[in-house]
C-alpha cells in the first residue's frame, strides 16, 4: 500500500474515532446528572419574576396576556434581595443590577401562536457567528413588573462520579493529542472556538464539583 492510501487510512479511522467520541460524550452528558429529592424545602435565596400590572389584570385581553406570559417570563435568581452581580470592564470589578428582561421567543414558538398573539411581538434579526437569526421580542414591556418571591429547593441537583470520570478520559484524549480543533470542524464543520476556553471549562467543573460536595456534606449532617 503506497504512503498516500496509508495516510488516508489512517486519516479515516482518526475520523471514525472521533466521531464515536463526540457521540459517547453526548450519551454521557444526558446521564451526567440525576436529582436528589430533599426532605425538607432548602432556602436558596430570592428569585425575581415578571407579573402583570393591575391595572393589565382588567383588560378585556387578558386572558391572552395571560397565555403568553410563562413564554416570555424571565426568572433571575440571587443570594440577596438587591440582584447584584459582579461585572468587570478593562480589568476592574464593579457591582450591577442584574438586567430584566423579556424571554425573545423563537421561530418554532412564533409559528405556534395565533395571529392575535402574534401582535404583541416585534420581529427582531441579528447575525451571530455569521448567520442570520430571528428573534420575536414582547412590544409591551410597560405592562410588566418585577416580583421578588423566596427561593426554596425540594431536590438537588448531584454529579454522577463515574460519568464524570469517563468525560474526563475522553476530554484528555482530545486535548492531549491536540485534536480539539479537527473535532470541532467535523461535528460542527468549522471550530467551534476561536479562544482557549480551557479556563472557562476548568471554573464550570468546579463549580459542578462544588455543588456536589455541598449535597454530600449536607447529607452527613443529618
Amino acid at each position: 500500500m503506497s504512503n498516500r492510501l496509508n495516510k488516508r487510512a489512517s486519516y479515516e479511522l482518526l475520523e471514525r474515532k472521533l466521531r464515536s467520541l463526540e457521540r459517547r460524550e453526548t450519551e454521557l452528558t444526558r446521564e451526567r446528572f440525576f436529582y436528589i429529592p430533599l426532605e425538607k424545602p432548602l432556602f436558596q435565596g430570592y428569585k425575581m419574576l415578571f407579573v402583570f400590572r393591575k391595572d393589565v389584570t382588567l383588560r378585556s385581553d387578558f386572558s391572552t396576556l395571560e397565555k403568553l406570559l410563562p413564554l416570555i417570563n424571565r426568572t433571575l435568581y440571587s443570594k440577596t434581595k438587591d440582584f447584584i452581580k459582579t461585572k468587570r470592564k478593562r480589568r476592574k470589578r464593579y457591582k450591577a443590577p442584574m438586567p430584566h428582561d423579556p424571554v425573545d421567543i423563537q421561530q418554532h414558538q412564533w409559528d405556534k401562536l395565533t395571529l392575535k398573539e402574534k401582535s404583541y411581538f416585534i420581529r427582531i434579526e441579528h447575525f451571530n457567528c455569521g448567520r442570520l437569526t430571528i428573534l420575536y421580542r414582547w412590544n409591551y414591556r410597560w405592562m410588566l413588573s418585577s416580583k421578588i418571591e423566596k427561593h426554596f429547593i425540594t431536590k438537588m441537583r448531584v454529579e454522577n462520579l463515574d460519568v464524570q470520570s469517563e468525560l474526563k478520559e475522553i476530554k484528555n484524549f482530545i486535548v492531549r493529542r491536540g485534536l480539539k480543533e479537527k473535532t470541532e470542524k467535523l461535528v460542527y464543520n468549522y471550530v467551534y472556538r476561536s479562544y482557549d476556553s480551557n479556563d472557562c471549562i476548568d471554573k464550570i467543573e468546579k463549580f459542578i464539583s462544588k455543588e456536589t460536595k455541598i449535597y454530600l456534606s449536607f447529607q452527613n449532617e443529618q
